[in-house]
């Protein structure tokens, strides 16, 4: 399966910063379902409470119908994003309830999936979005194709979230004056720099620690060290903070 290439992604993405407001969104849901030659892309934000937006290209009908069966309650991929700050695939979700096997079918019945694969973007006060590309692909293909292209999908989900939480209405959780000042970018050391591009990766933390050979009590201090320099609330956000000052290395 073809990985995105780096530049195509950076031409992609660079929409975003170039386009003022919310108005690039949809054409870069659009170009990345594209380039990944995927059925169905779907990014959906939560800033506050009452206050979701969606963005994809989700067969007509389907979001209307999700809303009007309360779907969201009981939807396997909404409560494993909840909790998870790594991509994860759906497969291996529970879809054992008779309501979760309901709204599975559903779902196929209209167009989407059965495979999917979800990467969670989380804010430094609860705020949550979702990227996530559905198909109907064998497993070995699927498989394939977000292996090869799992950290750009990581990128392109940060990268729409900051998108977000840059808007000047933003549900921020934060004083508007102290928004107003913006800090110097800070300086992370390599070793900070290679912990949160491995978290970025969506790698665990035992797999950082083995791949970096140091021990996971060192690894914490890595992670508590750089969230403190990147002025961050928890590792998702630091995670998130470096990814928009363009700290990990695209490549």
């Amino acid at each position: 399966m073809k990985k995105l290439a780096t530049e195509r992604l950076t031409t992609i993405l660079s929409r975003l910063d170039t386009e003022a407001g919310l108005s690039s969104l949809q054409a870069t849901v659009e170009a990345l379902r594209r380039a990944l030659k995927v059925d169905q892309i779907l990014f959906c934000s939560s800033t506050g409470p009452d206050r979701s937006q969606n963005w994809h290209t989700l067969p007509p009908g389907w979001t209307a119908r999700y809303a009007q069966q309360g779907y969201h309650r009981i939807d396997p991929v909404r409560a494993e994003a909840q909790r998870r700050v790594t991509p994860f695939d759906w497969r291996p979700l529970d879809w054992q309830s008779p309501a979760a096997r309901t709204l599975r079918a559903d779902a196929v019945a209209h167009g989407i999936g059965p495979q999917g694969f979800t990467i969670p973007a989380h804010g430094p006060n609860g705020q949550l979005a979702l990227l996530s590309i559905t198909a109907d692909r064998d497993d070995a293909t699927w498989s394939d194709l977000t292996r090869a292209n799992r950290f750009a999908l990581i990128l392109a989900a940060h990268a729409l979230h900051h998108k977000i939480m840059s808007q000047p209405d933003a549900d921020l959780g934060q004083d508007p004056d102290s928004a107003a000042a913006t800090p110097p970018a800070p300086r992370l050391s390599p070793r900070e720099t290679d912990v949160i591009t491995l978290l970025a990766r969506g790698d665990s933390r035992g797999q950082i620690a083995t791949k970096l050979a140091i021990s996971e009590h060192t690894l914490r201090s890595y992670i508590e060290t750089a969230r403190h320099k990147l002025g961050a609330v928890n590792t998702p956000h630091a995670v998130a903070r470096a990814i928009a000052m363009g700290m990990i290395p695209l490549a």
